[in-house]
């Protein structure tokens, strides 16, 4: 990402991302509970991310707060190693 953001420094895109652990999403339905379970487990939180728990990141990321600001990859982690 970072390589790609110094490529496109000049223009006007800016390229950055938000990096949640493991997410309470639909995908979850389809790992093995044991797994799902142990990430909670593991998390500062004790719980997987939730979408709303990424939210302010990304809306950041699409706010003029953000203009001056590629390469950048936000962790929404609680805190865990990714």
């Amino acid at each position: 990402m970072r390589a790609s953001a110094a490529e496109y420094a000049a223009t006007e895109l800016a390229i950055n991302a938000v990096s949640p652990g493991m997410m309470e999403t639909k995908f979850l339905s389809e790992i093995g509970e044991t797994a799902v379970e142990m990430a909670a487990k593991t998390n500062p939180k004790g719980r997987n991310a939730r979408p709303q728990d990424v939210i302010g990141a990304i809306e950041f990321l699409l706010s003029p707060g953000a203009g001056y600001m590629t390469g950048a990859d936000i962790p929404v982690t609680a805190g865990s190693a990714r």
